[in-house]
């Protein structure tokens, strides 16, 4: 009797697990897939940046831009005195008002558009020679090109494109180094003789 009962047992335990596993594979079966999707980023500002280095690629790439002329000299004449003047000009660094505020505070110009540059010079300024009659002299604004290092952060808007479907997830930002050229502005001087 003790035999049989085990068999009974032990045929038991093997249709028991015969029945979970076919549920267990039926279950597994009847999952419905979830769709795919990819996530895609679109850039939407920098809301910070600061200047991380700075390194000068070319001397004078632009050459006496905003010419103002100062003083003329004849020819035999040695004039000694300080002049001063202010010259006034746009410039723009970047788009990204954040980044273009950056660059021009480490340069110590000012901010916005429309900035100007203060002349202070004392000097000996001097006639020309013959043929000439007169020496005129100028300030002006020139360029040096300047590649700029940037630690900025930038905001994203986040995408789900399921379906070819463009659904909104999140807003997030991610900082980053970005590397810029900028053409930035220094005081020049020259002379004309006529």
């Amino acid at each position: 009797m003790k035999r049989s009962t085990r068999i009974i047992a032990l045929v038991l335990m093997f249709i028991s697990m015969f029945s979970f596993s076919g549920i267990s594979v039926y279950a597994e079966e009847t999952v419905e897939p979830q769709p795919r999707y990819t996530e895609v980023s679109e850039f939407v500002k920098t809301v910070k940046s600061t200047v991380v280095s700075k390194s000068i690629q070319q001397y004078d790439i632009i050459k006496n831009q905003n010419p103002k002329h100062f003083l003329s000299v004849a020819r035999g004449q040695t004039i000694t005195r300080q002049v001063s003047f202010d010259i006034e000009y746009q410039l723009t660094c970047s788009a990204e008002a954040a980044v273009d505020a950056a660059i021009k505070a480490s340069f110590g110009l000012g901010s916005g558009l429309n900035l100007k540059l203060n002349f202070v010079r004392t000097d000996t300024f001097v006639g020309p020679n013959a043929p000439y009659s007169s020496r005129n002299y100028y300030g002006a604004i020139s360029y040096d090109q300047y590649k700029i290092v940037l630690r900025n952060t930038n905001r994203y808007n986040v995408y789900r494109l399921v379906n070819g479907q463009k659904q909104f997830v999140r807003t997030e930002e991610r900082t980053d180094n970005y590397t810029q050229f900028a053409n930035i502005p220094k005081q020049s001087y020259y002379s004309v003789d006529t």
